[in-house]
């Protein structure tokens, strides 16, 4: 089964998860505006559009949100399959009450039938309920935000991670109900009921501490697999991190590109000078800047981004010439720049 698409809708919004009705209700009015197709004239304008109305949507309405949060952007699938589920309960069981176990039998063929290679329904085995008790099959996959700072994209790393997972219900193997065989004037009958441990919803809510290995060279969308920590099944699905790099105070990202200010004083931009950049990891790069530089001026160091993940090119640091005054300006400072301005008249 593909995983689908991951939509971070408090992304689209820029928003925190925790962000109240109002603050969600701002930020759409905000970005409406500013996308909608009558005003942004940018082909791209029209979709943005469309995910800001998806986004606000789910977000504005708390049932809507309260699952999103629980099940991913995926939420409303899932639900199909659940009631598909209750509804097989419901017909199950009258087939049952009718024609005993064969009846039973009879609908469950159906849905095997109708259902061919797409085992992965509901996360059960239709033809495992006749008879037997439910057979989970795969878990699903599972795509979840996952926030590291850009050290933690440069160097790699390890961290522990504690999140909610939609896990399907070990007691019915998602199907929302389990069978009772019993026997009525001397025949046998599968009757179904709700699962006791789910409530017929087919998943619950798992809270797991999970242990995650960052590679380094990793960017902004970036996915990071963790076996085995998917959806719950007869074997287990995969969890997906989407990565997203938190904001830093003195690099941004670009791909593995790294962008930095390189503040400078004016008698070294004038003059000419070695100056020392601090990496992004801690060591010290040097660099030459000519004499008579000038203010936004882009250099670049080759190599010095962010490291290779798979295809062995690493990324480049540009860094931007900004030139400062020096202060205070003390009494010698101001009488060479009072030089200066006579020299610059004569």
């Amino acid at each position: 089964m593909a995983t689908p698409e991951y939509k971070d809708y408090y992304k689209t919004l820029g928003v925190a998860r925790t962000a109240s009705e109002k603050e969600i209700k701002s930020a759409y009015r905000r970005l409406a505006r500013q996308y909608h197709p009558d005003v942004n004239k940018d082909p791209k304008a029209t979709d943005r559009f469309k995910l800001i109305n998806e986004a606000y949507e789910v977000l504005s309405d708390p049932k809507k949100r309260s699952k999103y949060d629980q099940l991913g952007s995926d939420w409303e699938r899932i639900e199909r399959e659940q009631e598909f589920a209750r509804q097989y309960q419901s017909q199950a069981g009258r087939g049952a009450g009718a024609a005993g176990t064969e009846g039973f039998s009879d609908f469950s063929d159906f849905f095997n039938t109708f259902f061919a290679g797409d085992r992965g329904f509901s996360g059960f085995d239709f033809e495992g309920a006749r008879g037997r008790g439910v057979t989970a099959e795969r878990g699903e996959d599972i795509e979840h935000p996952f926030e590291i700072t850009l050290e933690e994209a440069a160097r790699g790393g390890e961290r522990t991670i504690q999140m909610e997972v939609p896990e399907t219900c070990p007691t019915c193997g998602g199907s929302g109900f389990t069978g009772e065989r019993r026997t009525v004037r001397g025949r046998t009958v599968m009757e179904s009921v709700t699962c006791p441990t789910c409530g017929g919803a087919g998943v619950r809510a798992t809270r797991r501490q999970i242990q995650v290995k960052i590679p380094a060279g990793v960017t902004e969308g970036s996915r990071i697999r963790v076996k085995g920590e998917g959806r719950r099944g007869a074997e287990a699905g995969d969890l997906y991190l989407r990565v997203h790099l938190q904001p830093h105070p003195r690099f941004a990202a670009k791909g593995r590109d790294l962008y930095t200010p390189l503040p400078v004083l004016d008698d070294q931009a004038a003059l000419g000078d070695e100056v020392t950049i601090q990496s992004l990891t801690g060591g010290q790069l040097q660099l030459r800047v000519p004499a008579g530089s000038q203010a936004g001026k882009v250099f670049r160091l080759k190599g010095k981004g962010l490291p290779a993940l798979k295809d062995g090119v690493a990324g480049d640091l540009y860094a931007t010439l900004e030139i400062r005054i020096p202060q205070p300006i003390t009494p010698p400072l101001r009488d060479l720049y009072e030089g200066i301005r006579k020299a610059r008249a004569g």
